[in-house]
């Protein structure tokens, strides 16, 4: 019996079982659960059983990581170059480091995914692997001005550019004489989704305080070998990109294609609780979900801050953890998944509109067994625009999620200070969660696309418009909203309406020479010689994508990303850019490396 197969039957029996991060197999069970035939069963795979639940073993990236992980290396994609971070600044009475770091110490023994970084295997494939060595510290910093505290962000996140780095997180106390101490985290999406983050936050701040919570009995590695495809909902989607609409057509200061390594800003407010209870309870009473009614007002108001009342696409944020083990919200990882989401923005009235996006997200929701990240990828290609970002505009609710309920960003005892997300190949991604029974709502975005002032009316709009549903005591009889914001000239870039990026006609073929040189850009040390294959002279997953956007500048067009791992050396690509192709030096490198073309051209958010 396989470890799994084995934790599964003894779940079914009221047992328990977790390591404590020494090796020690434990366990917790209902009384008569064990029998002397499973003792005996648990005492044959122990050591299987402990390392199975410690999860030291390489997890591999799903689909979206891997889009992460290229649209960080991929400067020439829209709104590429971007390193997927999530930052949060907590301000909180005097904080203890020692004991933050104890707690940080035990949360590595217990969650192996804190432990690891980027790596490759053998092949070229992008995993997680275990880093032998010392556990991860909180630095502690001494600020001498309110400035010098408030730098602290933009220099956190700038200091994130390596993937390959470790840890994939960044903890620092800061202390300023007459202030609460603040928590800085930083925290690479590669790593943890948006609920693993609330779940680490929160678990650290209670370890520091003395709770031991008890670690779950599956691990990331479990959950991930639970997940599967299906072929039936990818064809779903296959047969509906024809029909699928373009994003929001919000007016833009520049072309999305012209914009490199964007600032990120964000404009938040909050829905207090007594409104956000009554504006729950009156969608609940129509039977709309909480997330479909904040979804619905979104979309309302991107259709107005457009000028338009066609439907509109958004991307869609799933947190999938697969199977029913009971423990799988409480494992840290990144299970996220992004659907593409074909949303009306207008209706009859209000109550009509939240109904139609329910039944889309419904419908969505229902063929989500499959990577989001790779239909908007073959939307992309559809439309003729590799590389480019389908579905820029996001809606991510961390409503509902978690068995005991909501998961909060922003711990008991804490206030938050500052919050910013940035993920590759997205505009504007609208955040919602609780906060102490109030709903916060956010708006991350890419600060040097849009005007300031225009963004500012659209987000003050769509927190008028809750508090307005809010106070209503009869959603039908409720006016359509309505704002204005600056005018944007007729021939002004707009979201929704981009043309595909051109590049120079390619009349010659690249020879053995020029593609040498591209790979010298991105292979420091690189000795010229021309029969070596990419890995075998220092390259990487990341690195192969950078030879890849090298490759495309030298061509004048899009170099697919078979290309480089199908001819591995500099000979081999010469004779693929050739008039007659040579076939691949080895067949097993198109098996192998075809999902690191799937995440070369699925880059987008999460």
């Amino acid at each position: 019996m396989n470890p799994q197969t084995l934790i599964e039957t003894c779940l079914a029996r009221g047992i328990r079982l977790w390591t404590d991060g020494t090796g020690a197999l434990r366990f917790s069970a209902l009384p008569g659960a064990m029998d002397n035939a499973l003792k005996a069963q648990l005492s044959e795979n122990r050591s299987a059983l402990a390392a199975h639940l410690s999860g030291r073993t390489d997890l591999p990236l799903n689909a979206l990581q891997r889009a992460y992980l290229a649209g960080q290396a991929a400067e020439d994609l829209d709104l590429g170059g971007i390193a997927p971070l999530y930052y949060l600044e907590l301000a909180g009475e005097r904080l203890d480091a020692d004991r933050l770091d104890a707690a940080l110490a035990e949360m590595t023994a217990v969650h192996a995914v804190l432990g690891m970084s980027l790596a490759g295997t053998a092949d070229g494939s992008p995993v997680l692997r275990p880093v032998e060595g010392p556990v991860p510290r909180i630095a502690r910093i001494a600020c001498a001005t309110p400035a010098e505290r408030a730098a602290l962000q933009a220099r956190m996140m700038e200091g994130t550019q390596d993937p390959e780095r470790f840890p994939l997180f960044d903890l620092r106390l800061s202390r300023l004489a007459g202030t609460p101490d603040h928590l800085h985290i930083l925290i690479d999406l590669t790593l943890l989704d948006a609920h693993s983050g609330a779940l680490f936050i929160s678990e650290l701040l209670a370890r520091s305080r003395g709770a031991e919570p008890r670690p779950p009995a599956i691990t990331a590695a479990g959950l991930r070998a639970l997940e599967k495809e299906s072929a039936d909902d990818r064809a779903w989607w296959h047969a509906r990109l024809a029909d699928l609409p373009e994003a929001p057509a919000l007016p833009l200061k520049q072309p999305l294609h012209e914009l490199r390594r964007p600032r990120f800003g964000r404009v938040e407010g909050i829905l207090s609780a007594p409104g956000w209870q009554t504006l729950r309870d009156r969608a609940q009473e129509h039977g709309i979900t909480p997330s479909a009614c904040l979804g619905a007002v979104f979309a309302e108001t991107l259709g107005i801050w457009a000028g338009s009342g066609e439907d509109c696409l958004l991307s869609l944020t799933l947190f999938q953890r697969p199977g029913t083990h009971p423990d799988r919200d409480a494992v840290l990882g990144d299970f996220t998944n992004l659907l593409p989401l074909a949303c009306p923005v207008r209706a009859e009235t209000p109550l009509a509109h939240m109904r139609q996006v329910q039944e889309r997200l419904w419908q969505a929701a229902a063929h989500a067994g499959c990577s989001g990240t790779e239909i908007l990828a073959a939307l992309a290609r559809h439309r003729n625009r590799p590389g480019r970002a389908a579905a820029p505009v996001v809606f991510t609710s961390l409503l509902g999620r978690g068995s005991a309920g909501p998961v909060s960003l922003i711990p008991e005892g804490m206030t938050q200070c500052a919050a910013l997300s940035q993920t590759p190949q997205v505009a504007l991604d609208c955040q919602v969660h609780e906060d102490r029974g109030a709903l916060r709502i956010s708006w991350d975005h890419a600060a040097d696309l849009f005007d300031a002032n225009g963004l500012a009316e659209a987000f003050s709009a769509h927190l008028g418009r809750l508090e307005a549903l809010a106070a209503a005591p009869d959603w039908a009889a409720l006016p359509a909203a309505s704002f204005r914001t600056p005018a944007a000239a007729p021939d002004a870039p707009r979201l929704g309406r981009m043309p595909p990026a051109t590049r120079p006609a390619f009349e010659a073929a690249l020879d053995a020479g020029r593609i040498a040189e591209c790979w010298a850009e991105v292979l420091p040390g690189f000795d010229g010689r021309r029969d070596i294959g990419f890995f075998e002279a220092g390259g990487s997953s990341l690195l192969a994508v950078r030879l890849q956007a090298a490759l495309s500048r030298a061509a004048g067009r899009d170099v697919p990303i078979h290309v480089v791992f199908d001819h591995p050396t500099v000979l081999a690509q010469a004779a693929a850019f050739s008039p007659k192709p040579q076939p691949p030096a080895r067949a097993a490198s198109r098996r192998r490396f075809r999902q690191m073309a799937q995440s070369r051209d699925s880059t987008t958010r999460g």
